[in-house]
C-alpha cells in the first residue's frame, strides 16, 4: 500500500521531483509537464480552426484567447483540472516537499536484514522480494531452494511486486484468459472466473507470445510513426517559420502601403484647408480696409457739409463728392462676401470597422501523418461495411483536389485552348461505394480522371482520355494519352507517371467480371499499374503495382509507391470528375 502511494500514476514508477495537484492528488514533474503539453496540443488543434473566422471578423482582436488554451492539467487519477498560469505553465504547481523528503529519505535510508533483522542488508533478492546480509546470504541463501534466485546490489535494481487480490488476500499468480485479468486461486476455484479458462501466469503468457507478432508489429509502426512525427515536425517547424516571415513581410508591406494612402490624403486634406482659410483671411483683410477706407470718406463728407453749404462753389464740389462716394460705396456692396469654414463628413464607426476587418488571414487545416505502408504478408481485417448514401444525395465534403490542381491536370491532358474545366460526377463518401451509384452518374466517352483517397493518407489516380466501358466486360483500351499520378497531402505536388513506350495498347482497361467475379473495374496497364473497384464488397480487390505499363521512379517499390499497399487499402473516398 505504500509503495502504491509512493508511485506515480502516469509512469507507474517511485516519483522524482513530485508536484501536488489541486485534487491533492500526485505527479512527477517531467509526468505532469507530458500531461500539461499534450493537453495543451489537443486544446490548440481544436480552436486551430476557428482562427480564420476570429482574425478575418475583427483584425485587431489579438490571439489573447489561444494564451489561455488549455491553461490546466487534467489529474490523470481523478480527471479534476488543476488551473495554471498560462506564461509560467507547469512551474505554476508546487512542489510537494513532504513527498520529495520522504522518498530521499527511503532512498538513503539503510536496511536491516530481512532475515536476522541484526545486521544491515547488503543485497537484494528479486524472487524472494527481501534484502539480505552477508551472513544470511553465506549461510542459507545459497541453498538448493534458493539456486535461480537473482541478488543485486542494495537499490541498483527494482524487485518484483508481487499483486495481492483485493477480496482474498491472496497473491494472484493465475491469469483468466476469457476476462483478461489477474486473479488469485481462489478467485479461479470460486468466484464468476471458475468456468473460465485459467492459466498459471507463466503458462499464459507463453500462450500470448504466439499471438503477439501482430502487437510487436504495431508497437514498431507506431514508433515508426513517432519518428514520421519527430521528422516532420522539424521540417515543417522550419518550414512554418519561413512562410510566416514571408507572410510578416506582406502585411507589413500592403499595410505600410495603406498608412502611405492614409497619410497622403490627410496630408491633402490638411493642405487644402490651410489654402482655403488662408484665402478667406485675405478676402476679410481687404474687405477691412476697402470699408476702412469708405467710412472715412463718409466722416469728411459729414464734416464738410457746412462749410459747402455756404459757398455754392464748394457746394456743387462737395456734392459730387458726395455722388462719386456713393457709386464707390456700391460698387463695393457687390463684392461683399462672408466666407464659412468647410464642412468635414466622414463615417468614422463604418470605416473603422472596414479598417479594423481589412486583410485576410487563412488558416489551412492541420493535415494528418500518412500511416507507414503495413508488411507485405500483413493481412489487413475486412474493411467494415459503411452505411451508403442513395445517389444525388447532397455533397457536404469538399473535394480533395484544388483548382490550381485541377488545372495541372488539364494541362496535362492537353486538351487544346481555352482550357475547359474539370467537373466532379461522383463523390463515393457521398454518392455510396456503388458501381451502380458511380455508373448512374458517369458519361460514357468523356475524358476522366479518378482520385483515390487512403485513410493512410495517400492520394493517388488515372486519366483516361476516352472514357471506360462501364458495362460490357473487362477489355483493353488503346490510349496514349492516359498517365497516373499521385498527389503528397502536405506539399500538395503532383507527380505524374507516363506510359512506357510500347504499352499504349493497355494503357488502360474497365468493365464487368474482374478476378472471375461480379466486380466492377477501371483500370490502367498490363498487369495492374492501378485498379480501382467501386462497390462495397469488391474493394478489397483494388491494387496498384506501378512499373508493368507506367513508369516507375528509379529505386522505387511498385507495390507500394502509389498506395503504400499492394491491396487491402483502407478507403477514405473515391472521386471521379469529368471534362463535359
Amino acid at each position: 500500500m505504500i509503495a502504491e502511494e509512493l508511485t506515480c500514476p502516469v509512469c507507474v514508477d517511485t516519483f522524482v521531483n513530485p508536484v501536488i495537484l489541486k485534487c491533492s492528488h500526485n505527479l512527477c514533474l517531467t509526468c505532469a509537464e507530458q500531461v500539461y503539453s499534450f493537453r495543451k496540443l489537443q486544446s490548440l488543434q481544436r480552436i486551430e480552426p476557428q482562427k480564420s473566422s476570429q482574425v478575418n471578423e475583427r483584425a485587431t482582436s489579438s490571439s489573447s484567447s489561444s494564451a489561455d488554451v488549455a491553461a490546466s492539467i487534467k489529474c490523470p487519477v481523478c480527471s479534476a483540472l488543476t488551473p495554471l498560469n498560462p506564461e509560467k505553465g507547469i512551474k505554476d504547481l508546487t512542489e510537494n516537499l513532504v513527498l520529495r523528503n520522504v522518498l530521499q529519505e527511503i532512498a538513503s535510508g539503510s536496511r536491516q536484514c530481512g532475515c536476522c533483522s541484526k545486521s544491515l542488508a547488503v543485497k537484494d533478492c528479486i524472487e524472494c522480494k527481501a534484502s539480505f546480509c552477508s551472513d544470511c546470504l553465506d549461510s542459507w541463501h545459497t541453498g538448493a531452494a534458493f539456486r535461480g534466485h537473482q541478488t543485486t546490489a542494495m537499490g541498483t535494481c527494482k524487485m518484483k511486486k508481487s499483486k495481492t487480490c483485493g477480496k482474498h488476500g491472496e497473491e494472484m499468480k493465475i491469469f483468466c484468459m476469457d476476462d483478461q485479468v489477474l486473479i488469485c486461486s481462489h478467485c479461479a476455484l470460486f468466484s464468476a472466473h471458475k468456468n473460465h479458462t485459467c492459466l498459471p501466469l507463466s503458462e499464459a503468457a507463453e500462450s500470448m507470445k504466439k499471438s503477439s507478432e501482430d502487437l510487436v508489429w504495431s508497437v514498431e509502426r507506431e514508433q515508426s510513426q513517432l519518428i514520421n512525427v519527430q521528422e516532420m515536425s522539424s521540417s515543417l517547424s522550419r518550414q512554418v517559420q519561413e512562410d510566416t516571415t514571408k507572410v510578416l513581410d506582406e502585411v507589413e508591406r500592403n499595410l505600410n502601403c495603406l498608412i502611405g494612402v492614409l497619410e497622403s490624403r490627410r496630408d491633402a486634406l490638411v493642405k487644402m484647408l490651410k489654402s482655403d482659410m488662408k484665402e478667406k483671411e485675405e478676402i476679410f483683410a481687404l474687405q477691412g480696409i476697402t470699408v476702412s477706407h469708405l467710412l472715412s470718406q463718409a466722416d469728411k463728407l459729414r464734416k464738410a457739409e457746412q462749410d459747402a453749404a455756404a459757398d455754392p462753389e464748394c457746394y456743387l464740389s462737395w456734392t459730387d463728392d458726395i455722388k462719386r462716394f456713393l457709386k464707390s460705396a456700391k460698387e463695393a456692396s457687390s463684392f461683399w462676401k462672408f466666407p464659412k469654414a468647410p464642412l468635414f463628413t466622414m463615417d468614422l464607426d463604418e470605416n473603422k470597422k472596414l479598417l479594423e476587418a481589412l486583410g485576410m488571414l487563412t488558416f489551412p487545416v492541420p493535415d494528418e501523418l500518412p500511416q507507414r505502408p503495413p508488411r507485405e504478408d500483413f493481412v489487413a481485417p475486412p474493411p467494415k461495411r459503411e452505411a451508403q448514401a442513395h445517389p444525388g444525395a447532397p455533397s457536404n465534403r469538399r473535394s480533395f483536389l484544388n483548382e490550381a490542381e485541377k488545372q495541372q491536370l488539364v494541362q496535362w491532358m492537353e486538351l487544346g485552348s481555352p482550357s475547359p474545366p474539370l467537373q466532379l460526377v461522383f463523390q463515393a463518401a457521398n454518392d455510396g461505394f456503388t458501381f451502380a451509384n458511380f455508373r448512374a452518374q458517369y458519361q460514357k466517352g468523356k475524358p476522366s480522371v479518378c482520385v483515390v483517397s487512403l485513410k493512410n493518407g495517400f492520394i493517388f489516380g488515372g486519366y483516361t482520355s476516352v472514357g471506360w466501358n462501364v458495362s460490357d466486360p473487362v477489355c483493353f483500351t488503346k490510349d496514349p494519352k492516359a498517365f497516373l499520378f499521385r498527389l503528397s497531402r502536405y506539399t500538395r505536388k503532383l507527380t505524374r507517371f507516363k506510359l512506357l513506350e510500347g504499352h499504349t495498347d493497355l494503357a488502360t482497361w474497365s468493365g464487368r467480371g474482374y478476378h472471375s467475379s461480379d466486380a466492377h473495374v477501371v483500370a490502367w496497364g498490363q498487369n495492374c499499374d492501378l485498379a480501382v473497384c467501386f462497390d462495397q464488397a469488391s474493394l478489397a480487390l483494388s491494387c496498384s503495382n506501378l512499373g508493368e505499363s507506367y513508369k516507375l521512379p528509379d529505386g522505387a517499390d511498385p507495390r507500394t509507391f502509389l498506395a503504400g499497399s499492394y491491396s487491402n487499402w483502407s478507403f477514405e473516398d473515391i472521386e471521379v470528375y469529368q471534362v463535359l
